[in-house]
């Protein structure tokens, strides 16, 4: 029978059971076999019984023959020396005896008698058959007496010590009646009743039910062993190998059918593991190289009734936990950890926002550390998260961690992790930090500027080590995360100032990235006017909230010293009050010279009346800067409306004739 067939019969309980009869002679397998038809035939609500069983019967009685068999069943029956031999092999298949009965024994003894009344009579035997023989003869008045094998060796010599002593009778099995006649003596064949037989198909079928289900039990149980990821070990009380999964032959390149029931030293013969395994307590996570593999190993001790009955020993490869862990940190947090921008979302032409758009991009092509610097409101974040997405790490997760916002206890707990216990308060089962989230993605560590000194130290450790240790535990756990930070003050200043760590700065500053301020960018305001505008009418449920080209000028001559955080309050101020209207510029001076802004920002005039003593915060605009000015202001709107020239010239208030006109003019 093949293996494929086998594990189909052992995992399916609609087939026979199979039961094997090893028969000492010819009448004896006869008389079993109908007795099994007849047993077989009876209706019985037993649990056994919802098997069908199938009987196979083989003639065999030496030792030489009975090898030859195929045990391929659940269970053999057969009898006396047999029966022993089979029962020493120690294998998983139950034996059953065809037990000699006393009323047997007492049957030939009667017969002996009546046939030879003269003769002295010898019953011989293992001792389990000839066990009680003396009280028979006393009860019964005959006299026999009972000489006791313990194998087929010893028949011989005990027949013919019985030849000598004068016995004229032997009663026993097949192989003692041979010797006895070819001496010369008068032998009787020592068989099982039928009683004795029925009794013994009934505990084959026990033992073939409950072997059955223990199989089976065995099948499913290894099928679920074989289904996980991570090696299984079980070990008994000698060390040697019970259990030995797919997954351990798979890890550790040893096949099963060579380690099952070898001691784990030979399989296994090295000195950190064998230390390992010598402490009795459970232990877990243990990183030790087997096979040319480092491997995570945990083992715990297996106990029945307070004794000892072996260890399990559970191990995965350091690469795959690794690898399984940010996929759990990617799938769990990827809602709250991901970066939504672009370079797509930087709205602008202007040369200073183009220029620092091109270098983000050359930076997010490698996996360096980056600086953002710029003014507050500026889009440093903005930023970050474009270079992420445009990078190898975009599948990845972004974690943001604002450093100015938290307390210094509660930010190292938030970047770092902690397990349960760790201080008062911890949450149970212990949290991951904001560093395990970002595992093969980006942090971005916006106002590190505002890190305190002590969490800098743990940082730079974290930036030279790729590693990080929770709170309140002694495993480290390495990371592949980049760095993006961002300050709105001096670092390089703060490190000469001692309040910022100078190797810390160095092992971050690989990369720079200054952002420019609204002032510097002037053309594009106009752009992100009607971008931010259009945005929060939409978003409101407004419609044809209209900007004039004279609101746009007169924002583009204020200040802007939140940057574009507070050009987009002021649109979104703009559109709240003039809904379904036209936002001109006494709108704009409304607004700018209201309550909310005061002190903020100073009105200027028409930026080509602009002088360089003008006071308010904007840069000059030259009467040489008015083409480029002009330009740039073309273009951004051209963008805006993806090139509809229509659009275009309805946006900035013009004839679309004027508007091909100041384009040929500026060569665009």
């Amino acid at each position: 029978m093949s293996k494929h067939e086998r594990d189909q019969r052992e995992g399916s309980s609609e087939l026979a059971v199979r039961l094997i009869l090893i028969a000492p002679f010819k009448s004896f397998a006869d008389c079993f076999e109908a007795t099994f038809h007849e047993h077989n035939a009876r209706h019985v609500s037993a649990p056994y019984e919802i098997y069908k069983y199938d009987l196979n019967t083989f003639i065999a009685d030496g030792a030489e023959e009975i090898k030859s068999i195929d045990l391929d069943c659940d269970v053999v029956i057969a009898r006396g020396f047999t029966a022993a031999d089979l029962a020493s092999r120690n294998t998983y298949i139950p034996v059953v005896e065809v037990a000699v009965e006393a009323t047997d024994i007492l049957d030939r003894m009667v017969e002996a008698r009546r046939l030879f009344p003269d003769s002295k009579i010898a019953v011989v035997g293992s001792s389990n058959m000839v066990m009680g023989i003396d009280r028979i003869s006393t009860l019964s008045g005959i006299k026999a007496r009972a000489f006791t094998c313990e194998d087929r060796e010893e028949i011989e010599k005990i027949v013919h010590n019985l030849a000598r002593n004068d016995y004229g009778v032997v009663i026993g099995g097949v192989r003692t009646i041979d010797y006895a006649r070819n001496l010369g003596m008068e032998a009787l064949l020592l068989e099982s009743s039928r009683e004795a037989m029925w009794h013994a198909i009934t505990q084959a079928k026990k033992y073939a039910y409950i072997n059955r289900k223990e199989r089976e039990r065995r099948h499913s149980l290894s099928t679920v062993l074989n289904q996980t990821n991570e090696g299984i070990i079980f070990l008994n009380r000698e060390h040697k190998i019970d259990v030995f999964n797919m997954a351990a032959s798979r890890i550790l390149g040893i096949q099963s059918n060579r380690a099952l029931g070898k001691r784990i030293d030979q399989i296994l013969p090295n000195p950190q593991f064998t230390g390992f395994l010598s402490n009795s307590k459970v232990q877990k996570d243990e990183i030790i190289e087997l096979s040319k593999a480092r491997l995570a190993i945990s083992k715990s001790p297996v106990y029945i009734l307070g004794d000892r009955i072996g260890t399990v020993i559970t191990f995965q490869e350091e690469s795959h936990i690794q690898h399984l862990e940010s996929r759990v940190r990617i799938h769990q947090h990827a809602h709250g950890h991901v970066a939504r921008h672009s370079f797509d979302d930087i709205l602008g032409v202007s040369q200073p926002i183009r220029s620092a758009i091109r270098m983000a991009k050359q930076y997010s092509q490698v996996d360096s550390n980056v600086i953002i610097t710029g003014q507050t409101g500026t889009g440093k974040e903005i930023f970050a998260q474009s270079i992420h997405n445009h990078s190898s790490r975009r599948d990845g997760p972004f974690v943001a961690v604002n450093c100015a916002a938290l307390p210094e206890s509660l930010l190292e707990s938030e970047l770092f992790g902690y397990v349960e216990g760790a201080f008062t308060g911890a949450a149970k089962g212990g949290k991951a930090g904001l560093f395990e989230l970002a595992h093969r993605g980006t942090i971005f560590l916006d106002e590190i500027s505002e890190m305190p000194p002590l969490l800098q130290g743990h940082l730079l450790r974290v930036v030279q080590e790729k590693e990080i240790r929770r709170l309140g535990h002694d495993r480290v756990i390495p990371i592949d995360v980049r760095i993006i930070a961002a300050a709105n003050r001096d670092l390089a200043s703060l490190v000469k100032a001692g309040q910022f760590r100078s190797d810390l700065y160095y092992r971050l500053h690989i990369l720079h990235l200054h952002l420019p301020t609204l002032d510097e960018r002037r053309a594009d305001i106009p752009l992100m006017v009607e971008h931010w505008v259009r945005w929060y009418s939409r978003e409101f449920g407004f419609h044809d909230v209209w900007v004039t080209e004279e609101a746009r000028q007169a924002l583009a001559a204020y200040s802007w010293p939140g940057n574009l955080r507070q050009l987009m309050g002021v649109c979104e101020q703009l559109v709240v009050l003039h809904q379904r209207d036209t936002i001109d510029a006494k709108s704009v001076h409304a607004v700018m010279e209201g309550d909310h802004f005061s002190g903020v920002n100073n009105i200027a005039p028409d930026p080509e009346s602009i002088a360089p003593s003008d006071i308010g915060g904007l840069k000059p605009v030259l009467p040489q800067d008015k083409e480029q000015y002009e330009r740039e202001k073309i273009l951004s709107v051209l963008q805006l409306c993806a090139n509809n020239r229509t659009l275009a010239a309805r946006m900035l208030g013009v004839s679309r004739t004027t508007l091909w006109r100041h384009m040929q003019k500026l060569e665009i």
